[in-house]
């Protein structure tokens, strides 16, 4: 009877100060729970020897049990989830001494409500809290009878475990009925505090608990938890907390110091806790606000090592864990990954090799290393799977989130399709489904048919087709969903639908044009008896739309706006837009260079932030994005702006080769067509994107809308005072107008590379159409190498302003080119070239000066390209005989049709024709005379096609008029 009252006694909270055994020295040695403060350990062994002398008796075999499940409460783990396996089957052993001591009382109609407890608790130390909470609660809601539900030692344990299992308001009743009112006003506290509207209720039972305490441990827990909330509390009450702080310091400093540190932690204040709690002996609760202090002084990754060494070196593999939290916490992923293998190589039982493989899971998302995401993942099913424990439904998500960015679609279709239990009721879910969908059918379609293995993308099977259904149906009052659904249907194969299915559809197409009406991003389009007039009312419909999107268009062109605001406002992605080349170029050089440059290198060893444009524009500099990313710590992308390159990705995956608009200047439709090996080159050039977007870190943007996204890049930098990666000329202005540092791609290989590498980068971009580079080579050699294309990236190159910025040396450049020109060249690519300088030209010149000086550049292309005139500086009464070149002529008529697309583009309110006649009839009155140049004159208008002869003749009677 003694061995056990002594047992009982060491199993008593706070029985380390009772027995005036150093509380810091009773946790350092594990001789009981750090919290409550007994001494499990050494109960245990007094329980042993009780059992051992008296082995028949059912008060000794109580007292073992219950010595026991205090040693197995500090073995447990800090969190309901960390059951070892040798914990778990010592509690199984408890749980069934104490069921048998429970019957053997009741046998005797003695007092049962002690060993029940012990049996719950047991329970509970295996996971199983709803078990361990149905054994304590009195019929119909459980197995204990009524006076066992009145025990207070049952009252106690309900409680918690009503807490545990999210019932607030039974462990709030049940908290009332304890017996030891101050355990019940902790309670109500931690019940309530979980509460933010209660949070002043939670603070007044914590008061109230310290109000009632006459004891040590009573104390220690109310104040340590209104120490952590000393932030919360009003000048008296802080008053009157310090003040028991300091009374608590004559019977514990050590602890004392810790309040002091929670105090200072929740005043702001890390380096005063730090101070306070670095010399003390590091028991669990010093480490935790050890590590806390740490962490808010932005030393997380010190935190987590002294936490997770710590657990280590005592063989604490729980404590370890919560290292590895606080890692994972701070996403130091790296560390994080250490922390998981190294408990991994521990063998600490099933529940640890549990833990650690979720970090790594958790890790590998969120470091978008899918591969090993998917290892994880099927290791943890298979773990489950062998302990006869259900997978999540989240697993199976995790697996089809990773199969979908290994563009492994029909394996992700696969695996929802092999789900147990798959739900939709959160909209990621049945968008990530509706995609896999959709991929994995195009992804079937140009697979090999015979091959097998994966389930079937077919909208007819009927597993395939219940999901699509259920996901449909589960969000049709989300247009962006329904018309994901839609879509998928409009590209599903008809063959092998059902003609229930192929009802249900057209119900629901019918549904989804009844919700959303005009909101809806598919429009209904009804053409009977092969009458088009609905459709060309339809596109008409858009007009004025499209006239103001052709006005942007030429803003965006002269860099007045980013290109990403043209298409916000035309409904497409930047992404796409791009690739595309939709502007015919990109301008992605400036002569902004030292303050790019400076950017570039302010930004090296650091943190950036990248916008679409150097996503997608940066690699064609030929420089791989990753390599060029490397020169950074990081690098982050804004969430808007990575879901753009995912749109842009579902919308060229479709390798859609027609295209039908409405011309707002012809004022009739206009059908476009992609070659088949333009579109799948699109693609793969957006799949290349998708695989450098998805290593690098997303950055929430949760205040950005539809109209200003395009923001998103300039407001993270200037947020977290960041440079800006940008490819956008327009875009890196406005990022430097509001102090955000930015540099583009070329700025950075210049910082980086050497001269040839900025070389290389040049010629490389200049191939990719990207604009404003300088032209550091003979525009003729460029011409050469492009085998004189007037489509080619160096006519585009002189076309622009900046080509023309020396004018003198960039004229002398244009008249080498010409007369370098091979003589076979066609009198179209001659006059491409031509049309091209023109518009440089223009762009680099006055307005008022344009018609007089364009005229005077294609006047000498006229002048010294075309045979008319060759033979006419010559001999200019041989014009008139009929042994002229077949091709004289031809190069004037083209040269003066181009002349007018030119001055209909830059100068609209001249006559660019007449203009052009005037200069041209001017150098020929200087150079063979009036007589001659009506001779010549009237022989070229001979030549001239009959749409221009007239204008022509007419525009040189007024000019010799004059």
């Amino acid at each position: 009877m003694v061995l056990r009252q002594l047992a009982a006694m060491m199993l008593a909270p706070g029985a380390a100060d009772q027995l005036g055994v150093q509380s810091g020295l009773a946790t350092r040695t594990l001789r009981g729970n750090p919290v409550t403060r007994d001494l499990a350990d050494d109960g245990l062994c007094l329980a042993k020897w009780a059992a051992s002398l008296r082995p028949d008796s059912e008060g000794s075999t109580l007292t073992l049990v219950q010595a026991t499940l205090g040693v197995l409460v500090s073995m447990s783990g800090r969190a309901s989830s960390d059951v070892d396996d040798e914990v778990s089957r010592r509690a199984m052993v408890v749980e069934s001494e104490a069921l048998r001591v429970r019957d053997v009382l009741r046998t005797w109609n003695g007092e049962s409500g002690s060993p029940l407890a012990a049996a719950a608790r047991a329970r509970s130390i295996q996971g199983d809290f709803t078990g361990a909470l149905r054994l304590l609660r009195p019929a119909p809601d459980g197995l204990a009878s009524t006076e066992e539900a009145r025990h207070p030692e049952v009252v106690r344990l309900g409680a918690y475990l009503a807490r545990v299992t999210g019932d607030d308001d039974l462990a709030l009743s049940l908290a009332l009925k304890n017996p030891d009112r101050v355990e019940g006003q902790l309670m109500r506290a931690a019940v309530l505090s979980n509460r933010p509207q209660m949070a002043s209720e939670a603070k007044e039972a914590l008061f109230k608990a310290l109000e009632l305490s006459d004891g040590h441990h009573s104390d220690f827990q109310a104040l340590m938890a209104l120490s952590r909330r000393f932030g919360s509390l009003d000048e008296t009450e802080r008053s009157a907390l310090t003040e028991r702080v300091q009374k608590f310091a004559l019977v514990d400093p050590d602890l004392a110091d810790v309040m002091r540190a929670r105090i200072a932690l929740a005043q702001g204040d890390p380096t005063s806790a730090l101070r306070l709690v670095r010399g003390l002996e590091r028991n669990e609760l010093v480490l935790d606000a050890h590590a806390d202090a740490l962490v808010a002084s932005g030393r997380a990754e010190e935190a987590a090592r002294l936490v997770f060494d710590e657990g280590i070196a005592r063989g604490d593999v729980p404590l370890a864990t919560e290292g590895l939290q606080i890692a994972i916490d701070n996403g130091l992923w790296e560390s994080a990954r250490d922390m998981s293998l190294t408990l991994l190589g521990h063998h600490a039982g099933r529940s640890v090799r549990l833990k650690a493989l979720r970090s790594l899971q958790l890790v590998a998302r969120a470091t978008n290393q899918w591969r090993d995401v998917v290892a994880r993942t099927e290791q943890i099913m298979e773990e489950l799977v062998e302990t006869g424990l259900p997978v999540p439904e989240s697993d199976h998500w995790h697996l089809v989130e990773a199969h979908y960015f290994l563009e492994k679609y029909s394996k992700a279709l696969a695996v929802v399709a092999a789900a147990s239990a798959i739900s939709f009721q959160e909209r990621n879910k049945a968008l990530l489904f509706l995609s896999v969908l959709r991929r994995a059918m195009d992804e079937q379609r140009t697979a090999d048919p015979h091959r097998s293995g994966d389930v079937t993308a077919d909208l007819g099977e009927p597993r395939v087709y219940a999901l699509f259904m259920r996901a449909a149906a589960e969000w049709a009052e989300d247009e962006k969903i329904s018309a994901l659904a839609m879509s998928t249907v409009l590209m599903a194969p008809g063959s092998s639908l059902s003609e229930v299915q192929i009802a249900d559809f057209r119900e629901y197409a019918e549904a989804y044009f009844a919700v959303h009406g005009d909101k809806a991003s598919i429009r209904q389009i009804s053409v009977e008896d092969d009458d088009l007039g609905p459709l060309i009312d339809f596109l008409r419909r858009d007009e004025s739309r499209q006239e103001a999107l052709e006005e942007l268009t030429g803003e965006v062109r002269s860099g007045l706006y980013p290109l990403a605001v043209l298409t916000a406002a035309a409904g497409r992605t930047c992404t796409e837009s791009l690739i595309r080349r939709d502007l015919g170029f990109v301008l992605a050089a400036d002569g902004n260079d030292r303050l790019g440059e400076s950017a570039a290198r302010m930004g090296l060893g650091g943190r950036v932030v990248i916008d679409t444009t150097a996503l997608v524009v940066a690699p064609w500099g030929g420089t791989p994005l990753r390599k060029l990313a490397a020169h950074f710590e990081s690098v982050l992308v804004p969430a808007p702006l990575r879901q753009d390159v995912v749109d842009a990705r579902s919308s060229l995956a479709m390798r859609s080769t027609a295209t039908l608009g409405w011309d707002a200047t012809s004022k009739r439709p206009v059908f476009s067509e992609t070659p088949v090996e333009q579109a799948g080159a699109y693609a793969d050039a957006v799949d290349q994107v998708w695989a450098d977007v998805a290593d690098m870190q997303v950055v929430p943007v949760p205040d950005a809308t539809r109209r200003d996204a395009w923001l998103s890049a300039v407001t993270v930098a200037q947020e977290f005072g960041m440079p800006v990666w940008a490819d956008d000329v327009a875009l890196r202005r406005f990022a430097r107008a509001v102090d955000v540092p930015a540099f583009g791609t070329l700025d950075l290989i210049s910082v980086v590379g050497d001269e040839a590498d900025v070389d290389a980068a040049i010629a490389a971009f200049r191939e990719n159409r990207v604009v404003d580079l300088p032209i550091q080579e003979p525009w003729s050699m460029l011409a050469g190498r492009a085998d004189w294309d007037a489509s080619s990236a160096p006519a585009l190159a002189i076309s622009r302003p900046s080509a023309w910025a020396d004018l003198p040396a960039a004229f002398r450049e244009f008249q080498t080119l010409i007369r370098l020109r091979p003589d076979d060249l066609d009198p179209e690519q001659t006059v491409g070239w031509a049309y091209a300088a023109a518009n440089g030209l223009a762009l680099a010149t006055v307005p008022s000066a344009r018609p007089q000086v364009v005229a005077a550049l294609l006047t000498w292309v006229i002048i010294h390209a075309d045979p008319f005139f060759s033979v006419a500086a010559r001999d200019p009464e041989s014009v008139v005989v009929d042994d002229l070149p077949e091709e004289a002529g031809k190069v004037a008529g083209l040269v003066l049709a181009a002349a007018e697309a030119v001055g209909n583009r830059h100068f609209p309110g001249a006559d660019a024709l007449e203009t052009m006649v005037d200069v041209l009839c001017r150098g020929l009155l200087e150079a063979i005379g009036p007589g001659a140049t009506s001779r010549v004159i009237a022989s070229l208008v001979a030549r001239l096609d009959e749409s221009i002869r007239d204008r022509v003749f007419a525009a040189y009677l007024q000019s010799a008029g004059r």
